[in-house]
């Protein structure tokens, strides 16, 4: 499946690969041109509180050409410019891979990106105004919400979720709905499954999914269930659990794109095996008299749509790691964090393994977690939950907030 795709692949390594060096560029320039703009931060990691009080004293004060705080002075914000170039770089791709397309007698099945890269750009800018503005976090879930609406607008995939083997004989049954009838009645009509509507328990739920609330269950036991709109929202949570997820697992030198970059590189793997997959099966799909549609549907045109929006971004995130990583240069910021949880979101989503997503986001499922009794105000959350930095040892410490890197600190002990 690889060679037969060659071209396509080399030509997203190509702009992958372009994208590293030309962030790799342009992070310096853009650093100094961030300071010169005031946008800008202190580490967390290496400085005390009384220093980051004084340091937040001079700031005010506009003391801010003095050569102790240049020295403390770390640009912010580095997300704008990493975002900027993936999108440059992601849309000349996509020019580029339309003509080679048509150049080979093909579809363009890259024409459904704009949606996507709408997001992802909408995300980007939102991110870059938390920075300058300092929102709060219930802002924050607001503009999470409106930046996935270019994507459910645009989105035309389907609205229906496959559950395995152990819903058709355990789940359906509490819907008043044996399998042993569905397959009989399947038999009766000679077909190898059926449709059926579901009677649901309340009345809302039908409403919600526009009274087509559809199940459909094959001889292997496994269900298609219709969602509808309730589908869309699922998606708009997707996009907004990413984002944040990015966001709430951070304040250590590195960690915001360490983690981004492991669950896209672990993304491009699952997408080049089901690659792999699906090309085995089309050939004995057509032998089997499917449908051109669901013989065309067999094909890697997902997969490589999601290729294409996460390989540049590997490479974007890869340079702006080398400026970040302990110790720190450059800060992310915001608009990192909103840009990559969208851009794994949304490769997800168009590369139709959103629930596939959700492993790869394990450990930012456990942080959320244990964070609810702090997000909610049960135990008190400070404004920064990050480990504390012990100037003595130069080691950080577990400062006994709710979060997987504290958790990581109290069964392992002080570690840079």
């Amino acid at each position: 499946a690889v060679a037969v795709h060659a071209p396509v692949l080399g030509l997203i390594l190509l702009g992958s690969i372009v994208a590293y060096v030309g962030t790799m560029r342009y992070i310096p320039n853009v650093a100094r041109t961030l300071l010169e703009r005031n946008i800008f931060g202190i580490d967390i990691n290496k400085s005390t509180e009384e220093q980051r009080q004084k340091f937040a004293a001079k700031r005010r004060a506009g003391q801010t050409e003095e050569k102790e705080f240049q020295k403390q002075a770390i640009p912010e914000s580095l997300g704008i410019l990493v975002g900027a170039v993936y999108l440059s770089v992601v849309m000349v791709l996509t020019v580029c891979l339309r003509f080679l397309g048509t150049a080979e007698g093909l579809d363009n099945p890259y024409a459904s990106l704009p949606g996507p890269l709408m997001t992802i750009t909408l995300m980007l800018l939102l991110g870059f105004t938390d920075d300058v503005l300092d929102v709060k976090w219930r802002h924050k879930i607001i503009f999470t919400t409106l930046g996935s609406l270019p994507l459910i607008m645009t989105y035309d995939g389907s609205l229906s979720v496959l559950m395995p083997c152990v819903f058709g004989r355990f789940g359906l049954p509490t819907m008043n709905v044996t399998k042993k009838w569905l397959l009989g009645l399947a038999a009766a009509q000679g077909e190898p499954t059926t449709t059926f509507r579901v009677t649901a328990p309340s009345t809302w739920f039908s409403y919600v999914v526009s009274h087509r609330s559809y199940v459909k269950v094959s001889e292997s036991g496994t269900a298609l269930i219709y969602l509808g709109p309730v589908y869309l929202v699922y998606l708009s949570m997707l996009c907004i659990f990413c984002t944040n997820s990015i966001n709430i697992l951070a304040g250590v030198n590195g960690v915001e794109v360490g983690q981004s970059i492991v669950i896209a590189v672990a993304s491009v793997v699952y997408n080049l095996f089901q690659m792999r997959l699906e090309r085995q099966a089309t050939p004995a799909l057509i032998s089997a008299g499917a449908a051109a549609a669901d013989a065309r549907d067999m094909r890697s045109d997902h997969q490589l749509r999601a290729l294409l929006l996460l390989g540049p971004f590997i490479g974007v995130s890869l340079a702006l790691w080398r400026y970040n990583r302990y110790p720190a240069r450059v800060f992310v910021g915001d608009s990192y964090t909103y840009f990559a949880g969208t851009v794994l979101a949304v490769s997800s989503i168009t590369g139709v393994y959103s629930k596939t997503l959700l492993l790869f986001f394990a450990p930012q499922v456990f942080n959320f977690i244990i964070s609810l009794p702090q997000l909610f105000n049960i135990v008190p959350c400070p404004r920064h939950r990050v480990p504390t930095w012990n100037p003595r040892t130069n080691l950080l410490s577990n400062s006994h907030n709710y979060t997987i890197l504290n958790v990581v600190l109290h069964l392992f002990g002080d570690m840079h």
